[in-house]
């Protein structure tokens, strides 16, 4: 019988189709050809040893090219969006990002208070000024408060 592909009569052919199915051989002839070969095919539905070894090898390549191709493009975008990403990490380092912080003096010192010392009178008539209150009066005990030193004044 003449083969399908070459279209020589050949006696080392086999069937493309098994009981009018479509199988792995014709999907790969359809494939890599301009032509679809049809379980009704008035030419010929057989594809001799040698055409077949020849396809056969050109899809197992053609397979590993298209892994490999895959790889690479896989490789190519993990690369892009790496670069992206140190692209981005690169300019928030290098940006000129202005804070609050960063203007103001960071020395760590006292508030600053301003004490106005002026003469107190209590209710009881006696006047006493803050500042003559003794710093060594003053005891560890919270309850025991130092007494102002009193003055009378005539109100």
């Amino acid at each position: 019988m003449v083969c399908r592909l070459c279209l020589e009569d050949s006696h080392d052919s086999f069937d493309i189709f098994s009981d009018n199915a479509e199988t792995e051989v014709a999907k790969i002839i359809a494939k890599y050809f301009h032509f679809e070969v049809q379980p009704s095919d008035i030419i010929s539905n057989k594809i001799c040893a040698e055409c077949w070894e020849c396809t056969s090898v050109f899809h197992r390549f053609w397979l590993k090219i298209d892994e490999k191709q895959k790889t690479l493009q896989t490789h190519i975008v993990c690369t892009q969006i790496k670069q992206d990403v140190d692209d981005f990490q690169l300019e928030l380092t290098s940006a000129d990002v202005k804070s609050p912080i960063d203007t103001k003096n960071n020395e760590l010192r006292e508030p600053e208070i301003d004490l106005v010392v002026n003469p107190m009178i209590s209710t009881d008539g006696l006047e006493f000024n803050a500042v003559e209150m003794k710093d060594d009066v003053l005891s560890s005990d919270p309850d025991s408060l130092p007494s102002p030193t009193p003055s009378y004044t005539d109100e």
